[in-house]
């Protein structure tokens, strides 16, 4: 007994001998952030009728972490919803946020405002409000640029120990995005990924993304490279995009020119607006003619300069440029461009005529309103013979009309068999 008594005396004292680390629990690893973050809309208030444009939108969100972005969804006058992406007041910082609505539509909207942070938690019980645009807002040029969100890498000076880097960012739909000049398809939602093969030591890349009116936001991204393989080419190339479905658009359905606009927007060469809108109907420019027509014919843009004084640090500049230097386009008798005028259905026939490489036609006119009389009619007669034109029900071609983004779309896409 007394042996037993001793044994279980010692075992004791050895045990409690032992450092209070053996005894304690090991401290499980922290839980990731769960939480989700929250955002609401300051301005305008609900129920307020707008006749103000722009219309500035502005909000405010928080997290345990860090708000990544905020989108603002929206629930058109025709029932239809779109997501816009918010931009922050200040740097890359979303905890005061806003949105600049330029010329929308009158109607009364219902507005949401949604966050997500950088673990993509996002935003579960949201607030909306409702406000009414009114019909007496006046038109203003768009000078506001867009969004661009850098996801990854999370700092501007990041340092890599792999040698294949993928950058991944966020900006509007109907946005273009560059990386260091070139291209990068957008994805779902505005979402864009570049892959790229890092030298040893530092990386530089100049992120860009432009909207339709030509305003632009840039990002520096500078990567320190720390190993010593060097690159397989010299120059990054962007990721390969997945096949895209149908490109699809609430103002498109039913529309006459639908599918060749769906074909346009599916390839990259023309995209829609932040709004989720294509705006079939409505007039187009000089400079984004241009600029759809040097993506279908697959033309590099250029750096050269122009001669055109109105058109020097214009942002379709790179575009004009090279369909000029090769005779498809031309300036006005004043010397001047006019990348900014609307271009009329004469001057679309002329261009495409040329670029097609079609003689001009002179013969029995084809269309009531335009004879030998008028400069384009051979290009006219030229274009419509090949079915790159078309004309109305009533017989009229209407060359003085402005032509609609619909009706560019059209002939560009039947001029690549589309």
């Amino acid at each position: 007994m007394l042996r037993k008594i001793l044994v279980l005396f010692l075992a004791a004292a050895i045990l409690f001998s032992l450092p209070l680390s053996l005894w304690a629990e090991e401290e499980p690893p922290p839980f990731p952030d769960m939480e989700p973050p929250h955002s609401q809309i300051i301005s305008p208030q609900s129920g307020a009728t707008l006749t103000s444009n722009p219309i500035i939108i502005t909000g405010t969100a928080t997290d345990n972490e860090k708000v990544l972005f905020v989108d603002l969804e929206v629930i058109m006058p025709s029932g239809t919803s779109t997501t816009l992406l918010c931009s922050p007041k200040e740097g890359n910082d979303y905890s005061d946020w806003q949105f600049t609505w330029v010329n929308p539509e009158p109607g009364t909207y219902t507005l949401t405002s949604i966050a997500t942070d950088k673990l993509f938690n996002t935003e579960e019980e949201l607030e909306s409000i409702s406000i009414t645009v009114s019909s007496q807002i006046t038109p203003v040029p768009d000078t506001y640029p867009p969004p661009l969100v850098i996801l990854f890498p999370p700092t501007s000076e990041y340092p890599a120990s792999e040698q294949e880097l993928t950058i991944e960012g966020r900006t509007e739909m109907g946005a273009y995005i560059s990386i260091n000049g070139t291209p990068v398809p957008l994805e779902e939602m505005g979402y864009f990924s570049y892959k790229v093969a890092l030298s040893p030591g530092e990386n530089s890349f100049l992120i860009e993304a432009r909207d339709l009116a030509g305003n632009k936001t840039s990002a520096q991204l500078v990567v320190n490279y720390s190993g010593t393989e060097q690159p397989p080419t010299p120059t990054p190339t962007p990721t390969s995009s997945p096949t895209p479905g149908p490109v699809t658009f609430p103002d498109l359905d039913g529309h006459w020119a639908q599918d060749l606009i769906s074909t346009l927007l599916e390839k990259g060469i023309i995209s829609g607006y932040p709004d989720g809108t294509f705006k079939p109907d409505q007039p187009i420019t000089r400079a984004e003619f241009s600029a759809i027509l040097c993506r279908a014919l697959g033309i590099s843009p250029s750096e050269s300069g122009s001669n055109f004084p109105d058109l020097q640090g214009h942002w379709a500049e790179k575009y004009v440029t090279p369909l000029v230097e090769k005779g498809f386009i031309k300036g006005y008798p004043d010397g001047t461009f006019g990348p900014d005028q609307l271009i009329k259905r004469s001057e679309i026939a002329a261009i495409m005529a040329r670029a097609m490489t079609l003689p001009p036609l002179i013969g029995k006119p084809t269309f009531s309103d335009i004879d030998t009389t008028h400069w384009a009619f051979g290009f006219v007669e030229a274009a419509a013979s090949k079915g790159l034109i078309k004309g109305y029900p009533d017989g009229t071609f209407r060359p003085e009309n402005s032509a609609t983004r619909a009706e560019a779309c059209a002939i560009v896409a039947r001029s690549q068999g589309f």
